[in-house]
C-alpha cells in the first residue's frame, strides 16, 4: 500500500496540514479574509545519505508548504534512481493531485495502470482525481476496480463512500461507510467518512429583529424568521417570512430559494419573493446568484525562531 498523505486535499477542502506556515488571501464579493495555518517553518532538512523512506517525509514537508516544485523535484530524483518503481511514479501523481494539476495527475495514473493493473492504490488514486474533477460516475467506476482487487481494505471502502456521498447517493454512502468501519473500526479514513456522511440533512432556523428610530416619524421595524435546509451535499433550500412596519403601515412577504452546488463551477441560487406590499415594499421579486470561490495568492512564509 502506498504512503498516501490524507491530510492534503484540493481547494475547497483541507488543502494544508495544520502544521504548515502559510498565509492565504481569499477574496469573495467585497471583503478579504486572511487565514494563517500553523507555525512550522518550511525548510528542507539535510538529505545526504537518506534512508529509503526519508524522501517521502521531505515530499510531505514541501507539500505542507505548497512548494510543489521542490516536492516534485524530490520525487523526480527518486524516479531517476529507480525508473521502474511504479510506487514512486504514483507518488508523483499524488503530488500533482495535491497541487491541483488534475489533468497531469490523471495522465500519470493512467500511464501507471497501463503497466500494472493489479494495485488497488493506483486505481483509487485515479478515482480521487476524477472525484476532484467532478466526474463522479467515472470516479465510482474506477473505485469499484480498486475494491474488486482488495475488498477488505477499509480505506478503499471509505473513499468509495465519499464518492457516493459526493454523488448525492446518501443510502449507498452510509452502507459503504459502515462496511469500512466494520472492516477496521480504528481506521481514520473510515471514521472520517462515517462522520461526514452521518450528518445527512441539516436545518438552520434563524430569527431576526431590526428597528430604526427617527425623531420626525414613527419607527421602522422588521421581523423575520428563516429556515435553511441542506438536503444533500449539492442541494439546499431556503425560505423566510418577513414582517415590515414602515411609517405605521404594515407589510409582509415570503422569500424562497434553491441552491445547487457543483465542484467545478461553484453554487447557483435562484429564488423569488411575494407578499402583501401595502405600497411600502416590492410586491414580487426574483433573483439569482452565482457563487464561485477562487484563491488570489498563497505563499509559504518562514517564521523566525524555527
Amino acid at each position: 500500500m502506498l504512503g498516501w498523505y490524507p491530510e492534503h486535499d484540493l481547494p475547497g477542502g483541507p488543502l494544508y496540514s495544520a502544521q504548515s506556515a502559510a498565509f492565504t488571501v481569499i477574496k469573495s464579493n467585497h471583503y478579504v479574509n486572511w487565514m494563517a495555518f500553523g507555525t512550522e517553518f518550511c525548510a528542507p532538512s539535510a538529505r545526504a545519505q537518506q534512508p529509503d523512506q526519508a524522501w517521502q517525509s521531505e515530499v510531505r514537508k514541501y507539500s505542507d508548504c505548497r512548494d510543489w516544485d521542490d516536492a516534485l523535484r524530490i520525487v523526480d530524483q527518486q524516479i531517476a534512481r529507480s525508473p521502474g518503481d511504479l510506487d514512486i511514479r504514483a507518488w508523483r501523481a499524488q503530488v500533482l493531485t495535491w497541487a491541483g494539476r488534475l489533468p497531469e495527475a490523471g495522465r500519470e495514473f493512467k500511464e501507471i495502470l497501463k503497466i500494472e493493473t493489479g494495485n488497488p492504490d493506483y486505481w483509487m488514486g485515479l478515482a480521487t482525481v476524477y472525484l476532484h474533477q467532478g466526474l463522479t460516475e467515472e470516479a465510482l467506476k474506477t473505485a469499484d476496480h480498486a475494491i474488486e482487487l482488495d475488498p477488505n481494505r477499509a480505506d478503499l471502502r471509505a473513499t468509495r463512500a465519499q464518492i457516493f456521498h459526493a454523488n448525492t447517493n446518501s443510502g449507498e454512502a452510509r452502507v459503504e461507510s459502515l462496511r469500512a468501519l466494520g472492516l477496521d473500526p480504528s481506521s481514520a479514513e473510515a471514521r472520517s467518512a462515517a462522520s461526514a456522511i452521518s450528518g445527512g440533512r441539516k436545518e438552520e432556523l434563524r430569527f431576526g429583529f431590526d428597528q430604526d428610530v427617527f425623531s420626525f416619524t414613527p419607527a421602522n421595524r422588521d421581523q423575520w424568521v428563516s429556515l435553511v435546509s441542506k438536503w444533500t451535499p449539492r442541494w439546499t433550500t431556503s425560505g423566510a417570512v418577513s414582517l415590515y412596519e414602515r411609517g405605521g403601515i404594515n407589510a409582509r412577504n415570503f422569500v424562497g430559494s434553491i441552491t445547487r452546488k457543483q465542484p467545478l463551477w461553484g453554487a447557483l441560487t435562484i429564488g423569488g419573493a411575494t407578499g402583501h406590499d401595502n405600497g411600502v415594499i416590492p410586491e414580487t421579486g426574483a433573483f439569482f446568484e452565482l457563487d464561485h470561490g477562487f484563491k488570489i495568492a498563497g505563499i509559504g512564509i518562514p517564521l523566525p525562531g524555527f
